[in-house]
């Protein structure tokens, strides 16, 4: 069994996050850009997707998908550069659709889905169940979603690599690592968890100087170019990071071509 070297390879995606900045907005600046905006529908449901309507939890659903194929173009985009260091030309025009960016989109939705159920069934527990029980799913459903996404972190990368869905060996492979791989998203994250906090109070200056007033418009306009400035770079990272753990665990060197 091959284990993880967390703090080299977070070290090692930090590095090629800073060396790649450049490729990273010249990749993927237009599908992050569209996936970094605001969307109504999405923000009108909020957390009570429950009292919504079905009108727009339909609307929801597409942006989510949108969204989601957005995303993928980015991620499987900058897993080309660790993985095989292939690098797109650029282009004005999003990227074709393939079906690798397919297979992302429904690891999205899967993954995103499962978020969905997890907080429905928790707002019912919270209603429904006697405290200690609503207590015990609040500390129990989040500790199995954040078991399973570890296990399944380096699937992205898999994908990539393979053009299937090859969920059990993923599984397989993170037998005994998931706590190194746990750890290597934490590290990693770390940038995006703390960041947003700053986001809020940033934004309004900006906006209050720019619009001469802190509408929610101005606040909205500044919030997203600063996500997106920050946001690609921190999504090369996360790429960088589920593929050198693929590499680490599938016993690859991690400068080598896959």
């Amino acid at each position: 069994m091959a284990y993880l070297p967390v703090l080299a390879t977070a070290g090692r995606s930090y590095v090629f996050a800073w060396k790649n900045l450049g490729s990273a907005f010249r990749l993927a600046w237009l599908p992050f850009l569209v996936a970094s905006l605001p969307w109504p529908p999405g923000e009108a449901i909020g957390a009570a997707w429950w009292l919504a309507s079905p009108l727009l939890l339909l609307l929801a659903a597409i942006v989510a998908t949108v969204k989601a194929v957005c995303s993928s173009l980015v991620t499987v985009a900058l897993m080309r550069v660790v993985l095989f260091d292939r690098r797109a030309a650029a282009t004005l025009l999003p990227p074709s659709i393939e079906p690798v960016h397919v297979l992302v989109v429904a690891v999205y939705l899967g993954l995103g889905l499962l978020a969905f159920l997890m907080e429905g069934v928790l707002a019912v527990a919270n209603v429904a169940l006697p405290i200690p029980t609503a207590n015990a799913a609040f500390l129990l459903l989040p500790a199995a979603y954040i078991y399973v996404g570890a296990r399944l972190f380096t699937l992205d990368a898999a994908v990539v690599v393979s053009g299937r869905l090859p969920l059990r060996e993923t599984w397989r492979h993170a037998a005994g690592n998931w706590w190194r791989l746990f750890a290597l998203m934490l590290l990693c994250s770390a940038p995006a968890l703390l960041l947003p906090s700053k986001f809020g109070s940033v934004a309004s200056e900006i906006g209050a100087a720019d619009f001469a007033l802190n509408s929610d418009a101005a606040t909205t306009l500044a919030t997203t170019l600063i996500e997106f400035v920050v946001g690609l770079p921190l999504a090369a990272l996360n790429a960088a990071a589920t593929c050198y753990a693929f590499k680490a665990l599938a016993g690859i060197p991690p400068d080598a071509t896959v």
